[in-house]
């Protein structure tokens, strides 16, 4: 296995880690405001906010253990953020001049560049095979 495999195995399982990470600070710094007005309080997206970081956690977990369903998840999870992207741009483009949107979208563009290299497929195929 070469260092590229392994260094971007550790920086996209990091990148996921911190994108759960992310989402769960800011649920938890909306939350105060929220409990103090509380017919501002969203629960339906709460708790679709809390599945999103589980499974961010969860794919950032399967890519270090090299699980096929990671893999799989982490690239459809990807490319509907990097769509998400474009629908924005087309809609409006000064709304999405926001530097941690840009700044996302970037490294979603990087998650699925890594994974769809050949020497990456190649070794989830073998890992595959021998699991």
């Amino acid at each position: 296995m070469s260092k590229i495999v392994t260094w971007g195995h550790w920086l996209v399982a990091a990148v996921l880690a911190t994108k759960g990470m992310g989402l769960l600070y800011e649920m938890v710094a909306y939350f105060p405001r929220a409990w103090r007005h509380p017919h501002t309080l969203t629960y339906p997206t709460d708790y679709l906010t809390v599945a999103l970081c589980l499974l961010y956690f969860a794919c950032g977990w399967g890519i270090l253990k090299w699980r096929k369903w990671a893999y799989i998840f982490t690239v459809t999870l990807s490319l509907l953020e990097i769509a998400l992207f474009v629908a924005m741009v087309a809609m409006d483009w000064s709304a999405t001049l926001v530097t941690s949107i840009i700044l996302w979208t970037a490294l979603n563009c990087a998650v699925v560049t890594w994974l769809i290299l050949p020497m990456v497929r190649t070794t989830y195929q073998q890992r595959q095979a021998t699991a």
